[in-house]
């Protein structure tokens, strides 16, 4: 018998709802949807380059180990991919993001990613899923954000 697609998500996800992000750590943060799967825990932004104030600038990072498993499948198969998503801290465009904005929008992204990439090929080996979904990730925070300038590698 075959799961719908909301029941292996969910199973797969098990859907944690990103927090507000708190309006004070920066002046003018930006908002992020809530994420329905991933959760923004899993995004732990560092200050690599400071923001001055002074228009764009500053960097953000945080490393991300994220689980799946692909049930679609007698067997379910599992892996883990390992990326890194950096964005800027005041990008041009959308005022000040603060560590937890920038960890919804990651959470947002990566959830979105994993659904399409999933479902481009009936099985995946882990490496080959690991360098689209990284790929798919930098995508969609950068057509969901439009100019926003994030970078995402696999590593």
């Amino acid at each position: 018998m075959r799961l719908s697609l909301c029941v292996i998500l969910a199973v797969l996800f098990q859907f944690v709802h990103a927090p507000s992000a708190n309006a004070a750590d920066y002046d003018r943060p930006v908002e992020a949807p809530q994420a329905g799967g991933f959760s923004p825990s899993l995004f732990i932004f560092v200050t690599i380059v400071p923001y001055d104030g002074q228009g764009p600038g500053g960097w953000q990072e945080a490393v991300a180990t994220l689980k799946f498993i692909d049930m679609r499948h007698l067997l379910p198969e599992t892996w883990t991919c390992t990326i890194k998503v950096g964005m800027p801290i005041r990008p041009r465009k959308y005022g000040v993001i603060s560590p937890a904005v920038a960890a919804s929008m990651s959470a947002a992204a990566a959830t979105t990613a994993s659904k399409a990439v999933m479902m481009r090929q009936p099985k995946w080996m882990a490496a080959a899923y690991c360098i689209q979904f990284a790929t798919e990730v930098r995508v969609t925070l950068n057509t969901t954000w439009v100019d926003l300038g994030a970078r995402v590698n696999r590593l």
